[in-house]
């Protein structure tokens, strides 16, 4: 049985250690290894649709919006990247542990609430120009 964040909030009360108690360390890094499997599995069973559908000749006629599966599983495998570094739990951008119920809610976070808000609004003025 795969972990869920039900495991994770049953766990323990805080993060995974570097944020808080080392309780969550061991279930937020197996449940980051499944969903690095889930997600690799699903983006193969795309790439063997669309390889059928093409060979069928049922290929649209627009491109593809990316997959937001591929975005998740770069975040998957960057999050246990900074486990094996110790880097887990920090953002990415300042260095600031990143708020527990941020890592609990969504345990591949790499950065914290305040670097994430700013990210998403100069991506979008990126967008824009």
């Amino acid at each position: 049985m795969s972990p869920t964040l039900t495991t994770l909030r049953t766990v323990g009360s805080g993060a995974p250690r570097g944020v808080g108690p080392a309780g969550l360390r061991e279930p937020t890094r197996s449940l980051l290894r499944h969903r690095l499997i889930d997600l690799e599995r699903r983006l193969v069973d795309m790439a063997e649709t669309i390889t059928t559908r093409l060979c069928d000749g049922a290929a649209a006629a627009e491109p593809a919006a990316p997959r937001p599966d591929a975005v998740v599983l770069g975040e998957v495998r960057a999050a246990l990247a900074r486990f094996e570094t110790g880097r887990y739990g920090h953002c990415v951008e300042c260095g600031a542990p990143i708020e527990p119920a941020r890592l609990i809610e969504r345990p591949q976070a790499g950065r914290c609430e305040d670097c994430e808000h700013e990210h998403a609004q100069h991506a979008g003025r990126a967008a824009c120009s």
